[in-house]
């Protein structure tokens, strides 16, 4: 499932919702706290920020949840608390159901006018949830914060450079290599995110890589390689470092070509970006003119 279109880099949902409780599934929720969400969601509120209805409706859009499903529960009396019980099944939102990702949604639809009514009933369920799986519940942080192989308990990584590159080719990934130690460097001393080496095992690749790249990086650099166009997964990190750019313009993308690629290939994602050609001559002068020319963003 992924949840990155929910993330927000300044933490916001801070403010309303204690860290502990941000895993918590969905169906830690009463009936009476659903219910009570419910009674506010249910009313029909228009965003002219967003385009959306910051309702049910748009909660319901928000999560993945289909047309059809929204649909028929129309005539209802308490269509929001359907659509919270739907989403904690997991089976047709494509958002985590989780209590935290309740409260970004909510935030997204500019519903903090919810907060005061609803939230001490939220973090009542979410608290006696925690007292019930006392045993079985993870430490602080470990769901949460830890995304890389370099957070550390309760200081989570931060890097300047997210680079983007075909993991399957062993000539990609030696370039990759390189290309950090100079970055890395003095006078530099950038800090770079490459999933070979600061990738966690066992979680979702995609909704991982999506978080770092969102939550944690400043700027993008995108390896064009001839294995590029055949990488999905490069394909799609892409097409969401472009979606954060233009979000926020101070972070930049810089796609490097290498191998021959040709800028005729490069997709159209990323044509609109100005793109520099490495050499083949892998002196010092040529790394240092490549570090220079991400360093000057970051």
């Amino acid at each position: 499932m992924a949840s990155t279109f929910l993330r927000d880099n300044d933490t916001t949902w801070t403010r309303y919702l204690d860290r502990r409780y941000h895993e918590i599934e969905l169906s830690a929720l009463t009936d009476e706290t659903a219910l009570e969400l419910s009674s506010y969601l249910d009313i029909r509120i228009y965003s002219l920020d967003d385009n959306w209805f910051s309702d049910y409706t748009g909660l319901a859009e928000l999560i993945g949840l289909n047309f059809g499903f929204v649909k028929s529960i129309q005539c209802e009396t308490t269509k929001s608390f359907r659509v919270i019980r739907e989403w904690q099944t997991g089976q047709s939102a494509k958002v985590i159901p989780n209590i935290g990702n309740l409260v970004r949604a909510l935030l997204r639809l500019g519903r903090e006018d919810i907060f005061p009514d609803c939230m001490p009933n939220i973090s009542r369920d979410a608290e006696q949830y925690l007292n019930n799986h006392h045993e079985n519940w993870a430490p602080i942080g470990a769901l949460y914060d830890s995304l890389t192989t370099d957070d550390l308990p309760g200081k989570p990584a931060i890097y300047d450079v997210f680079i983007i590159y075909n993991e399957d080719s062993e000539r990609c990934e030696f370039f990759v290599r390189e290309l950090v130690r100079n970055l890395e460097s003095s006078p530099f001393h950038l800090k770079c995110y490459f999933s070979q080496r600061s990738g966690l095992f066992g979680v979702m690749r995609l909704d991982n890589f999506t978080r770092v790249l969102e939550e944690r990086c400043k700027h993008s650099i995108v390896v064009l390689s001839p294995e590029y166009n055949n990488c999905e997964t490069c394909s799609f990190l892409s097409s969401m470092a472009v979606l954060l750019s233009a979000r926020n313009r101070s972070r930049r993308i810089v796609p490097i070509l290498i191998d021959g690629y040709q800028e005729s290939q490069i997709p159209d994602v990323l044509r609109m970006q100005n793109a520099w050609r490495f050499p083949g001559n892998e002196d010092h002068v040529q790394w240092r003119r490549m570090a220079l020319s991400v360093c000057r963003f970051c």
